[in-house]
């Protein structure tokens, strides 16, 4: 059964998460959305982001995905989404991280060029503005003991 027909018809069940649809995928991992099944059908929805199983027995991989979710886990900023757990299971290698509801800057982009649009300059510049800080969040994150992480943010484009 493909990933996409198992989340179709029932969630994939990962610890106390469940794995729905696609929402993203990339060279290293793809992001679902997800659900965090507490106690007394306490719940909320989640970003959880799979390890694409041809990694799962490449040492290098795993490396640098835990790597990222050691520093994300580290920098604290309103334009970084926080990172909520990491799941190692026989299914697989799990980030799961918050849920930021709300459409992608290639959605934005899409529609604009679809209605022979632009972005206005002023929501262009906001978005700029927002993602610089970020990034700037990302960079000045230090280790406990004060030292920079010198942190390279290589992944930034509009379907994030």
């Amino acid at each position: 059964m493909s990933q996409r027909a198992a989340t179709a018809a029932e969630p994939l069940l990962i610890g106390r998460y469940a794995l729905f649809d696609e929402l993203a995928s990339g060279g290293m991992a793809t992001v679902h959305l997800g659900r965090l099944l507490g106690a007394v059908g306490f719940g909320r929805t989640v970003a959880i982001k799979r390890l694409h199983h041809q990694f799962l027995d490449d040492e290098d991989f795993i490396s640098m995905f835990m790597d990222e979710a050691r520093i994300v886990a580290r920098i604290v900023h309103p334009n970084v989404v926080p990172m909520v757990d990491v799941v190692q299971g026989p299914q697989g290698l799990f980030l799961i991280m918050e849920y930021v509801h709300g459409e992608s800057l290639a959605r934005l982009l899409r529609v604009a060029r679809a209605n022979e649009e632009r972005v206005p300059i002023g929501v262009a510049c906001s978005i700029i503005h927002n993602v610089l800080l970020g990034l700037h969040a990302a960079h000045e994150t230090k280790e406990p003991s004060g030292k920079l992480l010198d942190v390279v943010h290589r992944d930034v484009s509009p379907r994030t």
